[in-house]
């Protein structure tokens, strides 16, 4: 099972956090994770292609659902996008709050692993230019 390292689930954390003002319920949190995906779909797409997105958002997802089971609610369709298996669908009475924070940090950890931390974060300023700089001069980011 792949650890997350902390400034990549910070960095998830920032992000999920952005896309819902309510950031103590599970559901809206996951909501904000989808849209977050969603988000980060199309930059992506163009850098590594509809099936090398997928590709990482599935594997994400998949690390995601082994630490939190509650996930498995979620599935990746062809187009690429994170959605619920069925509509109206609902995370289970034990879900965790930090779900889609974890599914975000597995989908950030695999693209550092792939195409390097510099570009990934230089993907997510993109995506967020107001975010603020990534790669801090004290070797911390966000």
């Amino acid at each position: 099972m792949n650890t997350v390292p902390t400034n990549l689930n910070e960095i998830a954390r920032v992000l999920v956090n952005r896309e819902t003002s309510d950031q103590e319920s599970a559901e809206a949190q996951l909501h904000a994770a989808i849209a977050v995906c969603e988000r980060l779909r199309q930059p992506l797409v163009t850098f590594a292609g509809a099936e090398g997105f997928r590709s990482l958002l599935s594997r994400a997802l998949t690390l995601s659902k082994g630490q939190e089971p509650s996930l498995c609610v979620l599935i990746v369709n062809l187009d690429g996008k994170i959605q619920l298996k069925e509509p109206n669908t609902k995370l289970g009475p034990n879900a965790h709050g930090n779900a889609g924070i974890l599914l975000i940090g597995h989908l950030l950890f695999l693209l550092t692993t792939f195409i390097g931390q510099s570009l990934t974060f230089q993907l997510v300023q993109q995506t967020w230019p107001d975010l603020g700089d990534l790669n801090r001069e004290d070797g911390n980011s966000v």
